[in-house]
């Protein structure tokens, strides 16, 4: 594996095992847990660039997520939630093309592994919390149409040039139990870093995300 495939690969275990850090000390009055979520979510995907093809990408659009948890619960009720999974980012948009009169539909999508932590707090059947999670960026990828014709082409294309190969995102989490095993989570994702690759700053290029997202959770032990 790469230098970089092997810190993504330190990162990920780092956030599933730390939970782990106190169990062995506190084993009477805590329990470990261990879960799926799948889910989804829409992106918004701001970028500014001397280009009017640098436009914001903000329309509606559902991109998956699917991951696994683990995750301590104590025996006040706090809880440390770990995950590691996989998650699709990006931004859609459509409209007139900043320097004419021409139609225009653009989307990106960002294929990521993600690895974060939440700290939940509960109150009654709910738990609220503030988190933090780390994106490795696997592929990107941008199609673009001006609608000059039918038969216009709509395929995906490249954009890794444009694009960092990681991201750092901050998070709030509510969360709704449905019975001991199934719950119901929405959270809220603001991007930390920029998003552009640092090759284009010269281009005045900066690229942001914000994402919010339902998942379903499913607790196997």
């Amino acid at each position: 594996m790469t230098k970089k495939t092997n810190h993504t690969v330190i990162i990920g275990i780092l956030f599933l095992i730390l939970p782990l850090s106190s169990f062995g000390q506190n084993a009477s009055s805590t329990l470990l847990n261990f879960g799926i979520e799948l889910g989804g979510g829409h992106n918004q995907l701001f970028m500014q660039a001397d280009s009017p093809a640098m436009h914001d990408r903000t329309a509606f659009s559902v991109m998956p997520s699917a991951r696994i948890y683990l995750e301590l619960n104590t025996s006040t009720g706090f809880a440390i939630h770990s995950f590691a999974g996989y998650n699709q980012f990006g931004g859609k948009d459509s409209g007139d093309y900043p320097a004419g009169d021409v139609k225009f539909s653009s989307q990106v999508k960002i294929q990521a592994l993600e690895f974060g932590l939440f700290g939940l707090y509960p109150i009654a059947d709910f738990r609220f919390g503030l988190g933090a999670k780390y994106n490795h960026h696997l592929t990107i990828s941008d199609r673009y149409d001006y609608f000059i014709s039918a038969t216009a082409d709509w395929d995906w294309r490249n954009y890794d040039a444009f694009f960092a190969n990681s991201s750092i995102d901050a998070g709030l989490r509510g969360e709704y139990i449905l019975n001991e095993k199934f719950s119901i989570g929405a959270e809220g994702w603001f991007g930390l870093t920029d998003l552009q690759n640092n090759s284009q700053a010269a281009q005045n290029m900066s690229f942001r995300q914000n994402h919010f997202r339902l998942l379903i959770g499913y607790k196997i032990n």
